[in-house]
């Protein structure tokens, strides 16, 4: 059975789920009802967020934990770049925030670092985000400077 977990960019994000509503795995749908697949035709990842700026987080659907990563797909499908994390958020105002190693930094599209590591961050929200780093929380702009403490 799959849940509608609403439309970004013209697709629909489905969970899939059992009849007693454990998670199974995450689609997208167009508007004209065909699925998104990758290059190899599969098309249930193990878990999805929606379109941000043409892409979306997903993770890959494997029984090996260390392959188990986050990428970026396009509305083709398609791997965005060659990076993954250890966790993904969409993109918001052109950066996505992104972990790996235990640490949280910004990529642009074409999945390049663009701030520093923090321990811990939100997304971009009107060009500022929040980050913490070394117990010291303060915002900073998309080219990762110290917006205000």
């Amino acid at each position: 059975f799959g849940e509608p977990k609403g439309f970004s960019e013209g697709l629909l994000l489905i969970e899939e789920v059992t009849p007693s509503n454990n998670h199974i795995g995450s689609y997208f749908v167009n508007t004209d009802g065909e699925l998104l697949t990758d290059a190899r035709g599969k098309f249930l990842y193990r878990d999805a967020r929606p379109f941000s700026d043409g892409l979306a987080p997903v993770r890959l659907r494997s029984h090996l934990p260390w392959k188990q990563a986050w990428l970026f797909i396009d509305h083709s499908g398609r791997k965005a770049f060659s990076q993954s994390f250890d966790n993904a958020l969409p993109f918001s105002d052109g950066l996505a925030l992104v972990r790996q190693s235990q640490q949280w930094f910004f990529v642009n599209k074409k999945g390049e670092r663009v701030t520093d590591y923090f321990d811990r961050a939100d997304s971009f929200y009107e060009g500022l985000a929040w980050v913490k780093k070394n117990g010291e929380e303060y915002f900073i702009d998309r080219s990762g400077r110290r917006f205000c403490s």
